[in-house]
């Protein structure tokens, strides 16, 4: 297994892990796009939804916590499963109603267990396939968010100009669901060093690539 450490192998999963992390980062910004629309459509102003895609992130960084947590025992499949899962939950509920469907779409199921069991997860997950690209591959997946900024909005307005906010998370939903689960499926293996043998390499100065050498 430790020939897998900063292989071709590596690299497509980490390529597959910012595609995961690029799709569920884009559903918080339907809210930003669209931002306009809800407002004249729920008779509020703009800073209303704005606080949805807000909330999102809030409960992302507290979601995260436990999320990283629970990769480490129970593997990144689940947790991203669930995860897009969540996501895909959040845009269905935040596309039903008014502001407190908003609210609670994005900030419980978006962010608390939605995109939280990305960003952590995958970013631990990440870092154990790799020695010495170890920071080019982290520093690959957390550029995700940024990645999803620059590419969701265009076909995001296009999806609201022509079908409305609503369906367009209706939509998004679907995608996000599909995309990452497969993507989920295909490419995310076990992780050729488990974290314990990572932590229990550091206190000695010990590497991970070295962790995996058999004891005498």
């Amino acid at each position: 297994m430790k020939n897998l450490l900063d292989s071709r192998a590596a690299w497509i999963m980490a390529s597959a892990a910012l595609a995961i992390m690029t799709i569920a980062y884009g559903a918080p910004l339907v809210v930003v796009v669209a931002m306009k629309q809800i407002a004249a459509e729920l008779q509020t102003n703009r800073a209303a939804p704005a606080g949805a895609s807000s909330l999102s992130y809030v409960g992302a960084a507290f979601g995260g916590i436990v999320a990283g947590w629970l990769a480490g025992r129970l593997g990144i499949r689940p947790i991203v499963i669930f995860g897009s899962t969540m996501v895909a939950v959040g845009l269905v509920l935040s596309s039903w109603g008014g502001m407190v469907e908003l609210y609670a779409g994005h900030g419980i199921f978006m962010g608390l267990f939605g995109t939280s069991c990305m960003f952590s997860a995958l970013l631990t997950y990440v870092s154990l396939w790799f020695e010495r690209r170890r920071g080019s591959a982290v520093a690959l997946i957390a550029s995700g968010q940024a990645v999803a900024g620059a590419i969701w909005p265009p076909p995001l307005q296009f999806g609201i100009d022509h079908v409305g906010w609503r369906h367009t998370m209706l939509w998004f939903a679907a995608f996000v669901l599909l995309s990452s689960v497969a993507l989920t499926i295909i490419f995310l293996h076990p992780a050729p060093i488990a974290p314990s043998a990572t932590a229990a390499a550091a206190p000695t100065g010990a590497t991970p690539r070295s962790a995996c050498r058999p004891t005498s």
